[in-house]
């Protein structure tokens, strides 16, 4: 508190009493409730991601539409971190992925969709399987409390 040293000690003192009155050391069951759902909504997400077929050129921008809006839908973005987290990925590496399929005179297009899909699917995965065990080891520290 030494920046604060211009506070009077009664003030320090009612402070200090609120901070340790509204304190816990543990996760209360609504915000234990919260992680598991989050959990329940990474898995989810990791499921569907796995289950998703490789792209065809006819459909390419369906496809990647079609992930973006299953893994960052409006209303996971507004509760999720994780939808967040995976918008901001998808909205970084699309511009390039659609720049790669625009340029004229490439061969093996096919080929390049397989791959797409093989790396796309691989790096949402990471992301997604360290938020599912930052999670698990969160609320297994919680269990043994």
């Amino acid at each position: 508190m030494g920046r604060f040293k211009y506070i009077s000690q009664a003030v320090n003192s009612r402070v200090r009493f609120i901070l340790d009155k509204n304190s816990q050391i543990k996760f209360s069951d609504s915000e234990t409730q919260q992680l598991f759902k989050k959990l329940n909504h990474a898995k989810l997400q990791q499921q569907y991601l796995q289950a998703r077929q490789a792209p065809t050129k006819a459909n390419l921008e369906v496809y990647l539409q079609d992930i973006s809006d299953n893994l960052a839908s409006d209303d996971d973005l507004k509760e999720y971190e994780l939808s967040r987290v995976l918008d901001t990925y998808l909205k970084y590496i699309l511009s390039y992925i659609f720049d790669f399929f625009n340029t004229s005179g490439k061969t093996e297009e096919e080929k390049h969709l397989i791959d797409l899909d093989k790396i796309l699917k691989k790096h949402l995965n990471k992301i997604i399987t360290f938020y599912i065990d930052s999670l698990e080891d969160k609320l297994s520290k919680i269990n043994l409390n």
